[in-house]
């Protein structure tokens, strides 16, 4: 099937529009406070031309799910919209196994769809838009040998001998033969313990990155925005091709980070103790872009968070947060920023700068 523009609209962009029209709707009634909110509105508007036509998905889904009599932005800036609808409970359209929760136990051999209930239940219009647009977002975990849920750290022993952890929301797809050994970090973050196999060098591709390595510890986190590489020991060979191609070796200590939008790439220096930090419930940031931070935080946080704030985003941040406790590390980062999450629903988690 040819994907159409529509398919082609960031989950993250559907997800900020279906915002705007939870924060329409439940909007405060001070003149002033509108006036700001509007503001706001245009300025994301005209921030991308890809925010108007995920806003009038958003409509198309508040009308279908009984919200507003009219799927226009226009009634709902007017603040038309009435209360009371509620949007359908399952999704026709997905297959059904990307329905099921997955919080059940990996089984032993075989492929595992997989998929979190925040990733599709937020808002109530929400639900309608993540059916329907939000597909693309899911087939990560439907083509995963390994994947896991909110919150979930998984550990897997390879054929080889090697050894790896899988984050939280995070997917890994296996091709192991007799001569490669081959993995793909579809989403998320993983630690590998790599048995060392001359004959057959042990392979990893994650956001069109290919890492090759022989024996060796590293780490990978993949975002929407950027891929980090970060080695423990060994060595690690980093390649990109096409037209901004990229070779670069890895010394233990040294975490190479590639922003996946502009492909800018940043090398620095990092405690080889302190790499991995998320297996026992900790974040360690240096210098990390706002958005990244939050975005590791929304793995282990029950519901989606939604940056909407492109100031904010963009925020360089340095701390060290409790994943135990996604609540309290998501305050702790915002509060230099006299910002704080705003819970539009046990779903859906709005942070917008003041």
């Amino acid at each position: 099937m040819t994907p159409t523009a529509d398919d082609r609209i960031p989950p993250h962009i559907i997800e900020a529009a279906s915002a705007w029209f939870v924060r329409f709707k439940d909007r405060a009634p001070d003149a002033a406070e509108r006036a700001r909110l509007e503001a706001e509105f245009e300025a994301w508007l005209a921030a991308d031309p890809a925010h108007q036509r995920a806003f009038e998905l958003a409509g198309r889904a508040w009308a279908l799910a009984g919200n507003i009599p009219k799927a226009d932005a226009a009634s709902v800036r007017a603040g038309k919209p009435r209360r009371g609808g509620t949007a359908p409970s399952s999704c026709p359209a997905m297959p059904a196994g990307a329905r099921q929760s997955a919080m059940g136990q990996f089984p032993a051999t075989g492929r595992r769809r997989f998929t979190t209930p925040k990733r599709i239940i937020t808002a109530s219009a929400g639900a309608l838009i993540l059916c329907a647009l939000f597909a693309p977002a899911l087939m990560p975990g439907l083509r995963a040998d390994f994947a896991t849920a909110t919150a979930e750290t998984r550990r897997l022993s390879l054929d080889d001998g090697s050894h790896i952890v899988l984050g939280a929301e995070s997917a890994l797809a296996q091709d192991f033969s007799g001569e490669r050994r081959e993995l793909a970090l579809l989403r998320g973050t993983a630690w590998f313990e790599v048995e060392r196999d001359d004959a057959r060098p042990f392979v990893v591709s994650a956001g069109g990155i290919t890492i090759r390595v022989t024996g060796t510890a590293f780490d990978v986190a993949l975002t929407k925005r950027a891929l980090t590489i970060a080695l423990a020991s060994g060595s690690v060979e980093v390649e990109r091709a096409g037209k901004a191609p990229l070779q670069k070796t890895l010394k233990p200590g040294q975490r190479l980070a590639i922003d996946r939008q502009d492909g800018a790439v940043q090398l620095s220096r990092v405690d080889p103790a302190r790499m991995g930090a998320w297996r026992n419930g900790r974040l360690i940031v240096h210098g990390a872009r706002l958005a990244e931070v939050v975005a590791t935080i929304d793995r282990y946080y029950p519901g989606t968070i939604m940056l909407i704030d492109r100031a904010l985003q963009e925020r360089r941040v340095t701390g060290v947060f409790d994943l135990k406790n996604p609540h309290k590390a998501l305050r702790s980062l915002l509060s230099p920023y006299a910002a704080a999450p705003r819970k539009l629903t046990p779903w859906h988690t709005l942070v917008s700068g003041k």
